[in-house]
Formats: structure tokens, sequence, C-alpha cells
């Protein structure tokens, strides 16, 4: 993947992320998440604990979901998040 890919892929979880703020800081309220492809595809207390779950996912479901692929966000315990 080309840095100008994953730069686009990066904006677009970014974008996929902001217009949902409300509703995933409701159902991950004070909570790191990953997000891929426009997916959230772990989450976890921690940082550390979200990429571990990263790696732990099968690369045949996921082949882009390393931790450095990964858009991981962490959602306060406010109307507002953090991205990361």
């Amino acid at each position: 993947m080309s840095p100008t890919d994953t730069l686009g892929n990066e904006l677009k979880n970014r974008l996929w992320i902001e217009s949902r703020l409300d509703e995933l800081g409701r159902d991950y309220n004070g909570k790191y998440i990953a997000v891929v492809n426009q997916q959230i595809v772990a989450f976890g207390a921690s940082i550390g604990e979200v990429k571990r779950a990263l790696r732990a996912r099968t690369p045949s479901l996921f082949p882009s979901c390393a931790a450095e692929g990964a858009t991981i966000t962490y959602l306060a315990n406010e109307p507002s998040g953090m991205l990361l």
C-alpha cells in the first residue's frame, strides 16, 4: 500500500469516526477503539490492549488489520473524542 493510499484510508477512518462520535461515545465510553476500513475491529481500556487484539486478528479476515494500519482513537467520558 502506498503512502497516499495509507493517508487516504486514515482520512476516511477519521471522517467515519467524526460522523459517528456521539454514537461511538455512548457505545465505547472511556475506551480506545481501532478502526480499519470504516469498521471497528478492536476496542479496549488501553492502547496496548487494542494493539494486542489487532495482532490476534486472523490475517485472512482482516489483511490490513495491523496496529500500524489502524486508526486508534480514545473516546472520552465526555461528548467529545480525541483522535490519535
